[in-house]
C-alpha cells in the first residue's frame, strides 16, 4: 500500500454495546433498549419452555415487529447453557432458528456442546458442533442470512417456516418442525410466492443428501427436523 493511500484512508471506530439482562418481558427488554441503538441485548425472552412452532413464530415475528429497525440479537438466557433451557432433542432446531432469524445468535461457551470432547465432534459430521459450524459458515457468507428481509408463513402448529431475501440475491426458506410426528409443511408456493421446487442446502438430521430438489407440494418433515432451503432470485 502507497503512502498516498495510507493517508487517504480515514480510522473507522465502531462501537457496539453488549449487555445481558434476565427479563422476558417484552416491555421490560424495550425500555432497555431504547437506551441506545447500538445495543446488543440478550435476555431469557424465549426461554417460557412452550416449544411448539406456532408459539416460536409468535414471539420471533413479535419482537422483529416491535423493535423495527433496532438489530436484534437471539438467546435463552444471558448467561448458561442452551441445554439448561431446551430439550436435548430440540438442540438442532434451535441452532437454526438462531443462525438463520434476522440479527445476531448469542451461544454461551460450550452450549452446543454434548458429552464428547470437541476432537471427537469435530470428526463427527453429525455432531452439533459439526452442524452449528456449518450454519455459522453458511450465515458469514450468504446476504440473505446476514441481511435479508423476514417473511414468516403460514404452517401448521408444530411448524415454524420463513424466508429470507435481499435484493437479487440467494433466497432460503426454513422450515421446522417442534412436533413429536412427521408433518407435510402446508407451504402454498404460489401465494407466498415460493417457487414449485426448492434445493436442500441442509438437514438437522443426517439421512438427507445436501442438494436434493425438493416440491413444494409435497415437502415431509421428520419428528423435531428442521430444514434449510434455497432457492434462485427471479426478476
Amino acid at each position: 500500500m502507497s503512502q498516498d493511500t495510507e493517508g487517504d484512508m480515514k480510522e473507522v471506530e465502531l462501537k457496539l454495546l453488549i449487555a445481558g439482562t434476565g427479563f422476558s418481558n417484552l416491555e421490560q427488554i424495550l425500555s432497555l433498549l431504547r437506551f441506545t441503538k447500538d445495543l446488543l441485548l440478550t435476555s431469557s425472552y424465549l426461554s417460557d419452555r412452550i416449544f411448539t412452532g406456532e408459539h416460536i413464530k409468535f414471539l420471533a415475528s413479535q419482537y422483529l415487529n416491535v423493535t423495527n429497525n433496532h438489530w436484534c440479537s437471539w438467546s435463552l438466557s444471558q448467561a448458561g447453557l442452551l441445554t439448561s433451557f431446551v430439550p436435548r432433542h430440540l438442540l438442532r432446531l434451535y441452532q437454526l432458528l438462531f443462525f438463520t432469524l434476522p440479527g445476531t445468535p448469542v451461544f454461551s461457551p460450550g452450549s452446543v456442546l454434548s458429552n464428547m470432547t470437541v476432537k471427537g465432534q469435530s470428526e463427527d459430521p453429525g455432531s452439533l458442533l459439526s452442524l452449528f459450524r456449518q450454519l455459522s459458515n453458511q450465515r458469514g457468507k450468504e446476504r440473505s442470512l446476514l441481511h435479508g428481509d423476514f417473511h414468516a408463513l403460514t404452517s401448521g402448529s408444530d411448524l415454524f417456516a420463513y424466508v429470507r431475501r435481499w435484493d437479487q440475491n440467494k433466497r432460503f426458506l426454513v422450515v421446522l418442525n417442534f412436533g413429536d410426528v412427521g408433518q407435510t409443511a402446508p407451504l402454498a408456493a404460489a401465494s407466498a410466492g415460493l417457487p414449485a421446487k426448492v434445493d436442500l442446502l441442509l438437514s438437522t438430521q443426517p439421512g438427507r443428501e445436501a442438494d436434493t430438489s425438493l416440491e413444494l407440494e409435497h415437502l415431509k418433515l421428520e419428528p423435531h427436523e428442521g430444514l434449510l432451503l434455497h432457492f434462485p432470485y427471479v426478476a
